[in-house]
């Protein structure tokens, strides 16, 4: 299939710089020179083989994702409670997902910090290192 094009001198060096149809209307935007720094088409880019009659894929691509199951008698903030439950209020906040560790000193803050590592480890919770 034949490209459309239109081609145009580059102001301050002497070649000609052909621009495609897609382009021309930014012909009218930008000066020449900027013009001629766009992305020429290379033979290849984007071009995918069909078999004759084929049409490309489109839509939704399904088993992309794996659903999570948790057990229906707790979930999320309920269950997250649940396993924190004797650390709330002494030295846990938990919103959601989140859960706030408070301690009145720093040794302390590690030992409360191991403490609710330790129970979201046994009730196989895993922390976010980045969070």
């Amino acid at each position: 299939m034949p490209l459309l094009a239109t081609s145009i001198r580059s102001p301050g060096a002497d070649k000609q710089v052909t621009v495609l149809q897609e382009y021309e209307d930014l012909l009218q935007v930008f000066s020449p020179t900027k013009a001629t720094l766009l992305p020429s088409h290379r033979e290849g880019d984007c071009a995918i083989s069909l078999k004759e009659g084929k049409v490309p894929p489109r839509g939704w691509v399904e088993n992309w994702f794996q659903h999570v199951y948790m057990p229906l008698r707790k979930l999320g903030q309920a269950y997250i409670n649940e396993v924190l439950k004797e650390y709330l209020g002494r030295s846990v906040i938990s919103y959601i997902d989140n859960i706030l560790i408070y301690s009145s000193s720093w040794n302390q803050h590690m030992l409360d910090v191991q403490a609710v590592l330790q129970s979201l480890l046994r009730n196989h919770l895993y922390c976010k290192a980045e969070k």
